[in-house]
């Protein structure tokens, strides 16, 4: 009996793909499970008078979504604060985006490409104030 390479082809191809998908699985429950552990470990953390880091979520790709890496923060303050904090959105933006591409921590996550998010909203009426999103093409 002979076997088409083609056949063949098809055959390693099919393995290839489980194989692969097999580490993302992997990828995916260890920065969940990391996440997880961080959050119950450190959370909530103040990082000054009026931030808190009040949980770190990974949220599995579904379908056709990607993995996003979230960290929710409440902001301390009222409306005034909250309008400051908007106006200095830029300088926020970059002070994350320059500690995303400056930190060891999140390198197997940057290495797999997967977005970071950083959600800020009001203690006061939990609307959500901020909302940044870093993917690949932003950081390095």
């Amino acid at each position: 009996m002979q076997i088409s390479k083609s056949f063949i082809f098809l055959i390693n191809t099919f393995v290839l793909a489980i194989l692969i998908s097999c580490g993302q699985i992997s990828n995916d429950e260890k920065f969940a499970n990391g996440a997880k552990e961080y959050t119950e470990r450190y959370c909530p953390k103040p990082l000054d008078e009026s931030v808190i880091l009040d949980s770190v979520v990974y949220h599995i790709p579904q379908g056709d979504k990607e993995g996003v890496y979230s960290y929710y923060h409440s902001v301390r303050g009222d409306s005034t604060d909250m309008q400051n904090l908007k106006e200095h959105q830029n300088e926020l933006y970059d002070e994350l985006l320059s500690r995303i591409n400056n930190t060891q921590d999140l390198k197997q996550i940057k290495d797999c490409g997967i977005t970071i998010e950083y959600v800020f909203y009001s203690l006061a009426s939990m609307e959500i104030v901020l909302d940044f999103n870093f993917t690949k093409e932003n950081y390095k």
